[in-house]
């Protein structure tokens, strides 16, 4: 379990973590079981390669766009 305090640092933080806390609340109240997953470096069809939000993954596209990789992957 994480013990340190929460300090979000920007609206979006803030959101994400009040609805953590909506669903810590119903749990308490009606017995609503709930799950909070926090996803990271999601990517889509849709996401924009050149916006300062890009995940990692549309970092990693676009600088390999035109090149030759080789080497493993695991």
């Amino acid at each position: 379990m994480n013990r340190c305090r929460p300090n979000p640092l920007s609206p979006y933080a803030l959101q994400k973590y009040a609805s953590e806390k909506y669903g810590q609340l119903f749990h308490q109240l009606y017995g609503l079981e709930t799950v909070g997953l926090r996803y990271f470096n999601i990517f889509g069809p849709r996401q924009s390669f050149d916006s300062p939000y890009s995940g990692v993954i549309a970092r990693f596209c676009t600088t390999m766009a035109g090149r030759s990789v080789t080497g493993h992957f695991w």
